[in-house]
């Protein structure tokens, strides 16, 4: 008797990225994000939000075509002072375009918002909380990524940029925050499979945190 095993391997894909800065001049208290899901296997949204941590502690739960998103609570950074960090995710997102929504009572929705489609998720999540670091320059703390799952760190830095981004790390993209507080923080995210994402940055404060989506 002969036996066979076959091995599958499935390895995290993307349909789409996007980011978009949500500045406190906009009067609705609403904000909708289009994003367009393709079918396919093992589909997962994600979205970071970044900015101030008072504002992002008064949102609501991100919705997607009417769906409450879920928390990663080992990828949000702590509220101790002025920005966070927070991750959320949808597994098997309805296909088509619908909108991300956030709403905040308080009407200050001053934040950057980060989105990933990937195809090969696995369930499950996981990740490592960035907090806060008060210091010239600093590097992510490294997350645990296999070789087949993706690591997406996202940022807010209060007064600074990232400076450069460690190998194989792709950005998402960079989008600048207007805040009541007359700072000037930047959201910020970037991503790598099979290994832990990271930048290099200079920041008075700086919160991070990373998501890891398992592939097989």
């Amino acid at each position: 008797i002969i036996y066979y095993y076959i091995f599958f391997t499935c390895i995290i894909t993307i349909q789409s990225t996007g980011a978009v800065s949500r500045t406190p001049q906009l009067a609705s208290t609403s904000f909708d994000i289009p994003v367009t899901v393709a079918a396919g296997t093992g589909t997962r949204l994600a979205l970071a939000i970044t900015g101030n941590q008072v504002t992002i502690a008064a949102q609501s739960v991100p919705t997607y075509a009417g769906v409450s998103m879920t928390a990663v609570a080992a990828a949000n950074s702590t509220d101790t002072l002025t920005i966070a960090t927070r991750w959320y995710i949808l597994d098997s997102p309805t296909v088509g375009t619908a909108n991300i929504n956030v709403t905040n009572p308080g009407n200050t929705n001053n934040c950057a918002y980060f989105w990933m489609v990937v195809d090969g998720a696995l369930a499950g999540s996981a990740g490592s909380i960035g907090n806060y670091a008060v210091t010239a320059t600093v590097t992510p703390a490294t997350a645990t990524v296999g070789a087949n799952d993706m690591g997406i760190v996202a940022a807010v830095f209060l007064a600074g940029n990232p400076t450069s981004m460690v190998a194989g790390t792709t950005a998402i993209g960079a989008s600048a925050i207007d805040t009541a507080q007359g700072a000037a923080p930047k959201g910020w995210a970037g991503y790598k499979v099979g290994a832990s994402p990271a930048f290099n940055g200079a920041s008075g404060q700086l919160a991070w945190a990373t998501l890891v989506i398992p592939g097989a």
